[in-house]
């Protein structure tokens, strides 16, 4: 898998990211106002962009669904040794976690055949050191019952302009889009259950408590662990 994490520092990425990672619940975003935000040209020099850096090609599209055998590659670190790997397929993000000297585990995918939420909202708020995986987590990071959204939109706000964006009020505008949509994950919940850890009543979840394969579970959970939590946070 090719890696490439110069792409993280082009606001175009971002821009592609946000366009092609929500739907799954609720509108996605509107293409112009993305392109808006980011200060891209047009709608369409952000697809032909995007169509390179994900190497579409509209021949085998179909054929594959839109999946690579060997898809461009981002890494971003996470706290205690955990690597975030994220697989860009021109159809698919697959979302992999592993720590030093094992193999990576599936945490999710966003795209038409989703398996999300990837974390909670206390788990993406950990990371707010690190704006890369913030950005790139935030298909996943679905708000659910009592968390204040406001709250919550304010940081995704502020994290729009890390990542690029130069029309603030854009990207106050998408963030209350992205809210709007998250008003549809809010009837999930998230609680904690011994000896799994945290776990969701979303059924596409890989972090689902009727998950059949409850190891990944446990190990997931043990990777995205934020540091001095506790069952109650």
């Amino acid at each position: 898998m090719p890696l490439d994490n110069s792409l993280m520092n082009d606001p175009r990425f971002w821009a592609g990211h946000l366009c092609s990672s929500f739907g799954q619940i609720g509108d996605p975003f509107e293409p112009a106002k993305v392109v808006s935000a980011f200060g891209i040209a047009s709608e369409k020099a952000l697809l032909n962009w995007w169509h390179g850096a994900t190497r579409y090609d509209a021949d085998t599209f179909d054929e594959t669904d839109g999946i690579l055998e060997d898809p461009t590659r981002v890494e971003v670190p996470l706290p205690r040794g955990v690597l975030l790997q994220v697989l860009i397929h021109p159809g698919l993000a697959e979302y992999k976690l592993s720590s030093p000297g094992s193999e990576p585990l599936l945490l999710g995918e966003a795209g038409p055949h989703w398996r999300l939420p990837l974390l909670r909202y206390e788990e993406w708020m950990s990371l707010a050191d690190s704006p890369h995986a913030q950005g790139l987590l935030l298909p996943g990071a679905w708000v659910t019952q009592g968390v204040d959204l406001e709250t919550m939109r304010r940081s995704v706000e502020a994290l729009f302009s890390k990542l690029g964006a130069r029309d603030l009020q854009a990207a106050r505008s998408l963030s209350k889009d992205w809210c709007q949509t998250m008003t549809h994950a809010s009837e999930h919940k998230w609680w904690h259950e011994e000896p799994l850890g945290w776990v969701t009543d979303c059924e596409h979840s890989t972090r689902a408590a009727a998950s059949k394969d409850k190891a990944l579970v446990q190990r997931l959970n043990a990777l995205l662990a934020v540091p001095g939590g506790s069952p109650g946070a």
